[in-house]
């Protein structure tokens, strides 16, 4: 079974996501893609991340609601995942750019060219919608960092 973006199969896959928040700054832009960067790479690198191991970022670009996101080979090489996997995998781009509101869709390329899928399941050779998180999940994420970094400034 393929997934694809106007699939309701890709929506109900959100629940089995993990994203990179990071803390309020200026959102990213065709001119300053920076933020957007910074988070894809946080995302590769966290402890529990979803993405294969050796994935690295190439590239991210962002003109008119597109962000295009270049990995390296092994983002489809080393990936040995199943359905679950998979849509932790996609779902966990769309979320981490999905913060930005400058962001709609992502296009995920891999050495700078389109691959059908990762595992089978999800379609990615056409941009995606990002995943948006809800309010009241922005806000438990914010009131969590703001007692975590109050906590922090009374040691």
């Amino acid at each position: 079974m393929n997934v694809s973006a106007k699939s309701p199969v890709l929506p109900l896959l959100g629940a089995l996501m993990l994203a990179v928040a990071l803390p309020l700054q200026a959102a990213p832009t065709a001119q300053s893609p920076v933020p957007a960067q910074e988070a894809i790479s946080s995302l590769i690198s966290a402890p529990s991340s979803p993405l294969p191991p050796g994935t690295k970022l190439r590239s991210v670009t962002i003109s008119d609601g597109l962000a295009t996101v270049d990995f390296s080979r092994a983002l489809k090489d080393n990936f040995r995942g199943g359905d679950t996997q998979e849509a932790q995998t996609v779902n966990a781009i769309l979320r981490t750019l999905g913060q930005f509101p400058t962001v709609s869709k992502v296009q995920i390329l891999v050495e700078g060219q389109r691959v059908d899928s990762l595992g089978g399941l999800i379609v990615i050779s056409d941009p995606l919608p990002v995943v948006r998180p809800s309010a009241e999940q922005s806000s438990r994420y914010l009131h969590r960092r703001t007692h975590a970094q109050s906590n922090k400034a009374q040691r």
